[in-house]
């Protein structure tokens, strides 16, 4: 997963003496009523016939003799949800999609004396998606 950047200005007295600074986001993380499946809990939620799960289909057209494309797109039969379900069997929450927009706030101690353009990395604190880590920031 692609770690989120954000840029943090100080001044240079913070620079120089150190200081705490808040970062204010919003990341993608699974949906803790689901559990990142997209369905009610106890509802009937099974896997896409025509992409597996995994959301997205490879379609190959030809575009003339012996030329072909190859492009990835969201599925037609479940609309890139990678589920097969009612719409009634839904989790009402992230509204089948497994994932939800989450507000987050990080605190950043600079170090005294800290370099232009030091980059602090936050692992666990990005964006993530079903049966994967989560990112960093």
């Amino acid at each position: 997963m692609k770690p989120l950047e954000f840029p943090l200005e100080a001044t240079l007295d913070e620079i120089f003496s150190g200081a705490t600074s808040k970062v204010n986001f919003t990341r993608m993380r699974v949906c803790k009523i689901c559990d990142g499946k997209g369905c009610k809990p106890g509802a009937k939620c099974s896997v896409c016939d025509n992409c597996k799960g995994k959301r997205y289909v490879t379609k190959i057209e030809e575009m003339g003799p012996g030329m072909y494309t190859q492009t990835q797109e969201p599925c037609d039969e479940c609309h890139g949800s990678g589920n097969s379900m009612n719409e009634e069997d839904k989790c009402e929450n992230c509204k089948g999609e497994k994932i939800i927009e989450e507000k987050k706030e990080i605190e950043v101690k600079l170090d005294p004396g800290v370099p232009e353009n030091k980059e602090y990395t936050f692992e666990g604190e990005g964006n993530q998606i079903p049966e994967s880590d989560a990112g960093a920031v």
